[in-house]
């Protein structure tokens, strides 16, 4: 059954964006007159939902209310054409990329009436574009031939002159060190040919386009197979002295587990490696930025193939997970040598995961 928006709820959407399509890039008004009669008028606009209507839609979510799935929060404006394009590619952006164009087009329209500014926390995303640059910007195109578009607001590592220098590089096809990662989407592609800039000097923002590769296949949890159960600390789960086996999820969590484990530090060992104690070192006194870190690094273990001891290209190690919706640290308390980070998740069959696990030091 779907839990369609009211007529109420549809008018609100639209007005908040000023009838104005939210898909970035897009902006185009969806009211306007009619061409039959004086009184007549046209709305070309649509009320798209960013949580599925219905428990087989678009990004469909169990854990959300049928009141919250036909509310204002679960709603975003556009243009016919892109609330198909959003239905029709459900992989392609997460309903937190929707959210966040949502709060953009919203904070633009209140912009625009009252010459001030909203607070843009919830308008930004964070962008990799190498495990040493990374920034914080705003999404403001995606075209329809894999090709994207952000603004740069304040880089978290690296700096303009990195960009530049980035920027002139010519890629090979599927060079798996030139990649792109997005928070928002939990989500990450490899770069095709180049990386275009300017100076926007309307904003006095750095923009930056990329042009995408197809995403990387993902496998389901079967395909894993079977392996041998580690304790909480990873060492072998020895009962009643003998070992057992795992398999489906209790084996992708023992995995991700184990990924994370492999550090920055370890670089050169062949094996995957995760990012996330380095951001700790560096980031514990900002938990939310921390989060945000935490997300966009596991996208990169999930989308962006890796080079193991003789250079060659393998899988994305945590390809049996389809998307991150969320990631949260409660405290960046360091107990028993540990930090639990829980994690919402979904994997390539369409089912939700969430479940605790630990950074161990």
């Amino acid at each position: 059954m779907r839990e369609n928006f009211t007529a109420k709820t549809k008018q609100i959407l639209a007005g908040r964006v000023n009838y104005k399509c939210s898909f970035p890039g897009c902006l185009n008004p969806t009211i306007g007159p009619s061409g039959i009669n004086e009184e007549g008028i046209t709305n070309l606009g649509e009320a798209a939902h960013i949580y599925a209507a219905s428990i087989h839609g678009p990004r469909a979510n169990p854990q959300i209310s049928k009141d919250e799935l036909s509310s204002v929060k679960n709603g975003i404006w556009m243009c016919r054409n892109h609330a198909r394009l959003i239905d029709v590619d459900p992989d392609a952006f997460s309903a937190a990329t929707l959210r966040l164009w949502k709060n953009k087009a919203e904070a633009s329209a209140l912009k625009a009436i009252k010459n001030g500014e909203k607070d843009l926390a919830d308008c930004t995303t964070l962008v990799s574009l190498s495990n040493n640059l990374i920034f914080e910007g705003f999404w403001i195109d995606a075209k329809e031939n894999n090709t994207w578009v952000f603004s740069v607001i304040r880089f978290i590592y690296g700096n303009i002159k990195m960009l530049r220098e980035l920027s002139t590089e010519v890629f090979g096809h599927r060079d798996v060190d030139y990649f792109i990662c997005i928070e928002s989407q939990g989500d990450g592609r490899l770069i095709k040919n180049s990386i275009d800039w300017n100076l926007d000097t309307n904003t006095g923002f750095y923009t930056i386009t990329v042009t995408l590769e197809n995403k990387e296949n993902r496998i389901f949890l079967n395909d894993l197979g079977a392996d041998i159960k580690l304790d909480d600390d990873l060492d072998l789960d020895i009962t009643n002295g003998d070992f057992s086996l795992i398999s489906g999820a209790e084996l992708a969590k023992q995995r991700i587990q184990t990924i994370i484990a492999v550090n920055y530090n370890s670089v050169d060992s062949g094996y995957p490696v995760s990012f996330i104690h380095k951001y700790f070192n560096d980031h514990k006194s900002d938990k939310r930025l921390l989060e945000r870190l935490v997300k966009l690094d596991l996208a990169r273990l999930i989308n962006i193939p890796f080079k193991n001891k003789i250079r060659r290209s393998c899988a994305p190690a945590l390809n049996f997970i389809n998307r991150i919706i969320d990631v949260e640290i409660p405290s960046t308390e360091i107990v028993n040598n540990k930090i639990p980070i829980k994690l919402r998740l979904e994997w390539k069959d369409g089912n939700y995961w969430q479940d605790k696990i630990d950074l161990l030091f």
